[in-house]
């Protein structure tokens, strides 16, 4: 990636997914940027993209349809800058009554450059997946799944209030060492999902997020489950992949 000035994050929550990121973003020394909750979930924006676009996505400017739906003017002024980078973090959300794989299939092709469209990060079955380890390193981690009747009852975050270390995020990224093993195991994780549970090697070129999406809805649709998974993390080897590679060398 090119160097890099001001990153805009567009979260789905106002609460999780922008503490995580603060910790995790300034850990890395990446201080430059502005995270906007958009306060909806991934179906609500493929709709808002839909009626404007109309099932074309190639003219859409994220930046131009927050900006239309901000009624705080300081939020609205944090979207003038002519952000380098642009990244949307959202959940996968099956129990949402408006679920609908081949739209978030579409948005997930489409986001693919946070240079450019911007990017985007699902996490299944949702941002508490970050939490979802009962140690760092976990032994159990890579086979951690979730049941679509968890999901839909909506008991997942008791069942990470009951399974992880803790839901204090520094408890993950406390120092650069614990980050990067959360990052590498979810790293691992996302590549042996999409290489049919098979091991491969863990880099991030490897890494596909549409065929991830697909194998975790093939998952849902014929065994009634999906992995437990946190991509979120992934944005930050996407921005230096040194970060995390050069201190495991060293």
């Amino acid at each position: 990636m090119v160097a890099k000035t001001k990153i805009l994050v567009v979260v789905e929550g106002q609460k999780a997914e922008p503490t995580i990121l603060e910790h995790l973003l300034n850990l890395y020394g990446i201080d430059c940027y502005d995270i906007i909750s958009y306060n909806a979930n991934i179906y609500d924006l493929y709709y808002e993209i839909d009626s404007i676009s109309y099932m074309d996505f190639e003219d859409i400017d994220i930046v131009q349809i927050l900006k239309s739906r901000e009624k705080d003017s300081y939020k609205r002024q944090k979207l003038e800058y002519n952000f380098s980078d642009i990244i949307l973090i959202f959940d996968f959300d099956p129990q949402d009554n408006k679920f609908d794989y081949n739209k978030i299939h579409k948005l997930q092709k489409y986001f693919v450059e946070s240079t450019d469209m911007g990017k985007l990060y699902i996490n299944f079955p949702m941002v508490e997946s970050f939490f979802h380890m009962s140690s760092i390193p976990d032994s159990n981690y890579l086979n951690r799944k979730v049941s679509a009747e968890i999901i839909k009852a909506k008991k997942y975050k008791e069942v990470v209030d009951r399974e992880s270390k803790s839901k204090n995020c520094k408890h993950y990224v406390s120092d650069v060492t614990l980050s990067n093993k959360v990052i590498e195991a979810n790293i691992e994780k996302a590549i042996f999902i999409q290489n049919d549970l098979k091991k491969a090697d863990i880099l991030p070129k490897n890494l596909n997020l549409c065929l991830l999406l697909e194998k975790q809805n093939c998952f849902l649709s014929n065994k009634n489950f999906v992995y437990v998974l946190c991509t979120m993390l992934f944005f930050i080897l996407d921005y230096n992949s040194e970060y995390v590679y050069k201190a495991k060398r060293d």
